[in-house]
């Protein structure tokens, strides 16, 4: 079911293209209510299970501080992990990490976190699954929690990716470790179009001596 604005257009297009990509269930809204209301109305579910037990900010940061074993995964977006994350963690997206179980040691805790810590929760029961025997626990609060106390973070993402790295298309410009690589790239590429049109017997220029 789509819905749009009072005209519809927009909602009957992407019907369109639903249907043309083989969807057949796909209907519009006929009537669009003149006014909709605003604002969260019912509130947010809360998780269907308790998946894992929790481990607070505190508790977290003494153990990286006396420098104990566990394996810290982040579940934010690799752009945000480049930017900034908890000092050791690694990073991988939810759907992929069932992929990660048979690289984790299973003598140590394995900590989860994300942006607000509700997809860690998901994802510890998918962990879970996958590696009955690992001990999981998700942060409290996630990420936010841990630089809401000024928590010490790292930055850059390369070495630290349990998976591909595919989850965003980064622009040039949004990896540092790779700007200067690609500003050489297309410098090469840009001097060597002169050998590339005198190979092409089809172009031809005036040549002033």
């Amino acid at each position: 079911m789509l819905a749009d604005g009072p005209d519809g257009v927009r909602a009957t297009m992407t019907a369109s293209w639903l249907i043309q990509l083989g969807h057949s269930d796909v209907h519009v809204l006929a009537a669009f209510p003149e006014v909709a209301e605003t604002g969260v109305t019912t509130p947010v579910p809360a998780l269907f299970a308790p998946f894992a037990d929790t481990i607070s900010v505190a508790e977290l940061r003494a153990s990286l501080d006396a420098g104990e074993a566990m394996s810290i995964i982040d579940l934010a977006t690799s752009l945000a992990f480049r930017a900034g994350h908890i000092p050791t963690a690694r990073w991988t997206v939810r759907a992929r990490i069932a992929e990660c179980a048979g690289a984790l040691p299973g003598d140590t805790p394995v900590i989860l976190t994300s942006p607000d810590g509700r997809l860690a929760h998901y994802a510890a029961h998918e962990l879970a699954a996958a590696r009955g025997d690992l001990a999981i626990r998700v942060l409290e609060g996630g990420t936010a929690a841990w630089r809401a106390v000024d928590g010490p973070m790292d930055a850059g993402i390369e070495g630290n990716a349990l998976t591909e790295i595919d989850d965003v298309w980064w622009k040039p410009y949004d990896n540092a470790e790779r700007v200067r690589q690609a500003m050489r790239d297309y410098l090469t590429w840009e001097v060597g179009l002169v050998e590339q049109v005198s190979r092409d017997k089809l172009v031809e220029f005036r040549r002033f001596d």
